[in-house]
């Protein structure tokens, strides 16, 4: 009896492990739901408040923050509620890509449907005849056959009347919006072309429009790891964001982000010396999820390398310079230098460089400083102003810098650390410049 008694317990304590691990696992760099999904329970209520009254949304927030797993653990835990209908459309090159990688989303959905047209039907065999071409993963590179290449807004106005239909109301999650409107913006010189300004606009009034018609039945979620408004207002087409009720995703804050670091570490058998915690959020700077996970990791890793359960200031300090900082772990942080030479043209890309490494290295960047190095690249005063005053939008909308009082600096510590890495070498700060009539020289 005692033999059977501790079998039973072991294998009760090997459960209540199994899991603690699960509700522990450290997932870096891939959406995260369900147990995974941390810290953000007030957030996902606001978010299906919204979306039960109705709201079409436009989900703010920047690189890394979250808005995919938010998105994918809301249709998750509305799908008995909602047909959810999740497209991340990055990769799309034209409207006819979005309805068609967006049709073959909904066909997935098919049996929920009772009333379908067979015009909707043929519609979507040409649609799936044309995707079988490539891979799924690949949708940036198909091209419309003959047959399916019909007027693509016809074909979505078909789409959203069918969707309409279905026994539920629909949830549709555009992922990465700002990115495919960015692309089809610019020519191949990155240059904003009349044509193409006449593109975006078609869209995104069609997709407008069709969240007006359908706002009983359908509800439109649009999100993305730039910004769509300093986006639009460089085309005056921000008013097509109008009728979406603006959802900001704040980075983790500090107790959250140390329950998550508290809860990871010990499903991991990691002991943090005294004050050791606190120096990793201050490290970051802000407790943006993905960096945060990506830190915790890394010290995971430096403890088994190490033989040791126990992490003291001291190794935060070195796996932060050696690891985060490294040119192999700094790779995502390189994509905060990409996005803004694909967001902005040439011409404002190195002023936005130049801007931000002002702030980085100065520790600020003032409104003289930023008049000086803009002299570099407009000599009338009201370019200037007008170059400054969006490039500072996009900075804080894309969390690259803050405003503190008058001056503008960055939160993210850790983008500012890569920043000075990467862009101090031949950088001379503003106020080391000769002035000239204005213009630095």
């Amino acid at each position: 009896m005692v033999a059977e008694a501790l079998l039973v317990t072991y294998f009760f304590m090997e459960a209540v492990n199994m899991e603690k691990n699960a509700e522990s696992s450290l997932i870096v760099g891939n959406v995260v739901t369900g147990n995974d999904f941390f810290g953000r329970e007030k957030d996902i209520e606001k978010f299906i408040g919204l979306l039960r009254n109705k709201s079409n949304i436009l989900l703010l927030g920047q690189r890394r923050i979250g808005k995919s797993s938010l998105m994918l653990e809301t249709a998750n835990r509305l799908k008995d509620e909602f047909i959810c209908l999740y497209t991340d459309i990055e990769h799309c090159d034209s409207p006819e890509d979005v309805i068609v990688k967006f049709g073959k989303t909904a066909q997935e959905h098919r049996s929920l449907i009772k009333t379908i047209k067979d015009g909707v039907l043929k519609m979507f065999g040409n649609i799936k005849d044309s995707i079988e071409e490539v891979s799924i993963d690949n949708v940036a590179g198909v091209k419309l056959r003959e047959g399916a290449n019909r007027n693509w807004m016809n074909m979505g106005e078909q789409l959203f009347e069918w969707l309409s239909k279905a026994d539920k109301p629909i949830i549709i999650f555009f992922d990465e919006l700002p990115i495919f409107i960015n692309r089809i913006m610019r020519d191949d010189n990155k240059n904003i072309t009349p044509e193409r300004q006449k593109v975006v606009d078609v869209f995104l009034s069609w997709l407008r429009s069709s969240g007006i018609q359908y706002t009983d039945r359908i509800r439109i979620v649009v999100g993305g790891s730039i910004g769509i408004e300093p986006l639009l207002a460089q085309i005056n087409l921000s008013s097509h964001m109008n009728t979406y009720t603006a959802f900001p995703l704040p980075p983790w804050d500090t107790a959250t982000a140390m329950e998550f670091i508290s809860d990871r570490a010990d499903g991991n058998n990691i002991l943090f010396e005294e004050g050791a915690k606190e120096y990793f959020l201050e490290k970051l700077g802000v407790a943006i999820p993905h960096f945060v996970q990506k830190f915790l990791q890394n010290i995971c890793w430096d403890c088994l390398d190490r033989n040791s359960k126990n992490c003291a200031i001291s190794d935060v300090e070195r796996v932060y310079n050696d690891k985060l900082l490294a040119v192999q772990g700094s790779i995502e942080l390189a994509t905060y230098v990409e996005r803004l030479e694909r967001t902005l043209g040439s011409e404002k890309y190195n002023l936005a460089k130049e801007l931000l490494s002002e702030a980085a290295i100065t520790g600020k960047l003032t409104g003289k400083a930023a008049m000086i190095i803009t002299g570099n690249y407009y000599s009338n005063q009201n370019e200037k102003a007008d170059a400054i005053r969006f490039l500072l939008k996009t900075f804080e909308h894309d969390g690259y810098l803050h405003q503190s009082g008058p001056d503008y600096v960055f939160k993210n510590i850790l983008l500012k650390n890569y920043w000075i890495k990467e862009f101090s070498f031949n950088f001379t700060p503003a106020n080391q410049r000769v002035e000239f009539n204005g213009v630095s020289k």
